[in-house]
């Protein structure tokens, strides 16, 4: 197959022939599969707006279909050339293929991205703002850290909508510092770090973000709110994020520790009572010596674990 013919669904310049000065900021990408099937046309023409109306421009939008099979595929080829007869239109780059779901989706993304930066938006959710990105610009041009970070607003059922204010990079050995939509990261650096790991089948953001922290990544605090986040999807299926957890828990700490004895359910048990055991924060500690996130993480675990042990309704063994 000649590139003519792998590229012939994208609707793309040749990276080639661009200056870095031409090159977006920011790629925007988001994922799709069978749209129309899920009743979610409406919730994707949203997030496609949402980025069309931003008044910052030197960004690109990423649409990497899943091979849909249910009309998904023509409805977003109209939604582009709609947007394309626009004289600001945003460039939606579009292509739809066979993945191994949600994560592999976003990894091919990545690869195709032109950006110095990537931010995922999610078919059903939306950038907070019309200003949101040009706010990112301003705090991330200066200093081009890592990664940076800001708040996500939750879309309940009811229709109501409340900032999730509850960012703490310190917490990242037990859970999910930051909505995984409201990051925006280098794509070099998502690129060394091997994007999603394709064996977590709902937790490979946190894994990805997990492995980027402890590893001494430097991130920026935007104190604002990204995206606007529905409630529900994959993460919401409890049993298989503790699933994801553990595993890659046991990755992490039984490195540190090769002495360890954890069984795979007693990391389950780590995410199901909220805290992980005092001898892997000191093993956490240890391995932070040069990495001041990691330590203070662990000591915050610690923490978590001494105040909870006067907590009657919280299991204590085994996590001494």
């Amino acid at each position: 197959m000649n590139n003519s013919e792998k590229n012939k669904n994208f609707d793309v310049l040749d990276t080639t022939k661009l200056k870095s000065d031409d090159l977006p900021l920011i790629s925007i990408i988001t994922v799709t599969r069978n749209l129309i099937l899920q009743d979610r046309e409406s919730s994707f023409r949203s997030a496609i707006h949402c980025v069309q109306r931003q008044s910052f421009r030197n960004i690109e939008h990423i649409v990497m279909d899943g091979a849909s099979d249910d009309g998904t595929q023509n409805m977003i080829r109209e939604i582009i050339n709609k947007y394309k007869k626009n004289d600001n239109y945003v460039q939606i780059r579009y292509r739809s293929e066979k993945d191994r779901g949600l994560y592999d989706a976003m990894n091919k993304a990545v690869n195709i991205a032109r950006g110095k930066y990537i931010l995922f938006l999610n078919s059903d959710d939306s950038l907070a703002s019309f200003d949101v990105l040009a706010k990112i610009a301003a705090l991330i041009k200066p200093l081009l850290p890592d990664f940076a970070y800001g708040t996500h607003i939750v879309l309940g059922e009811d229709g109501e909508k409340r900032e999730m204010p509850n960012t703490n990079l310190a917490a990242f050995l037990q859970r999910m510092p930051f909505h995984h939509n409201s990051m925006v990261v280098q794509k070099a650096i998502f690129k060394k770090l091997d994007g999603h790991n394709l064996k977590y089948k709902v937790s490979a953001d946190y894994d990805f973000v997990f492995r980027m922290l402890s590893n001494g990544f430097i991130g920026m605090d935007m104190q604002f709110p990204i995206s606007v986040f529905k409630t529900g999807g994959i993460s919401s299926n409890v049993v298989a994020v503790a699933n994801d957890h553990a595993i890659f828990w046991k990755h992490f700490f039984s490195k540190l520790d090769a002495q360890s004895t954890w069984s795979h359910s007693d990391y389950v048990k780590w995410y199901q009572i909220g805290q992980i055991p005092l001898r892997a924060c000191w093993f956490a500690f240890k391995k932070g010596k040069k990495i001041p996130l990691l330590r203070k993480a662990a000591l915050h675990s610690a923490q978590i674990t001494l105040r909870r042990k006067f907590q009657p309704w919280r299991t204590w063994d085994n996590l001494r």
